[in-house]
């Protein structure tokens, strides 16, 4: 079981409280673990207390990150990749991976 003392809960709620956050941003502001950070979320969303509001993208590209807000709202859809786009990311991987010499 991990617990929070009160000042790190009150800096997760007021970096919610402030607008739009990803995991990242409310671990940069408690000074959490990520993965601390993480669970807390993902219980608050269990909870109702937040929702994700959108997603944004990872370094390769990908809508894999979660914008959480306040408010018990229904969820973002995760947008879907179309086959091309995927094809894409997937041959620029093997051409970048064979200018480095990997396999």
């Amino acid at each position: 079981m991990v617990k929070v003392n009160a000042m790190s809960f009150a800096k997760m709620l007021r970096c919610l409280t402030d607008g739009p956050s990803t995991i990242r941003d409310v671990m940069h502001e408690t000074g959490l673990h990520y993965v601390t950070t993480r669970d807390y979320l993902t219980a608050l969303h269990k909870e109702g207390v937040i929702h994700i509001c959108a997603w944004d993208r990872d370094s390769r590209n990908g809508p894999t990150i979660k914008v959480y807000a306040l408010g018990e709202k229904t969820d973002a859809k995760r947008p879907k990749q179309t086959d091309g786009e995927r094809q894409a990311r997937y041959r620029n991987r093997k051409r970048i991976n064979a200018a480095m010499g990997m396999q």
